[in-house]
């Protein structure tokens, strides 16, 4: 009967030692889980601000590149008229025409046509 108790007593002191560490344990589990959670929700915050932060960045350079691309072309056509201007400008003196001075009209009555002489 001796055998018996000491036995039982074993088993009783057993399972005091499992339940004392097991609640440490998990304590410990669910110590460390808190803190996982946390920092990974704080690294979680920082990543969404980077992504927003990212983002209204990239949809300003976009608006700076639509206004420089407005710009371009406003200055393509002014470089192109002010060449034009010039170009003509210099084919005036180039051929040598001169200013009009005196504008006379034709007057052509009503019963003639001009017509094309082919050859």
């Amino acid at each position: 009967m001796n055998n018996l108790l000491v036995f039982s007593k074993s088993i009783v002191l057993k399972n005091n030692l499992v339940s004392i560490f097991s609640k440490s344990f998990l304590k410990r589990i669910w110590i460390i889980l808190g803190i996982t959670s946390l920092s990974l929700l704080i690294f979680y915050l920082f990543q969404v601000s980077s992504m927003l932060k990212a983002g209204f960045l990239l949809n300003s350079y976009e608006d700076r590149l639509v206004e420089a691309n407005q710009q371009n072309r406003a200055l393509e056509i002014e470089l192109s008229q002010t060449v034009s201007l010039n170009n003509t400008s210099f084919l005036i003196h180039e051929l040598g025409f001169q200013a009009v001075e005196n504008v006379r009209h034709i007057k052509i009555l009503e019963d003639f046509v001009a017509t094309r002489k082919s050859f």
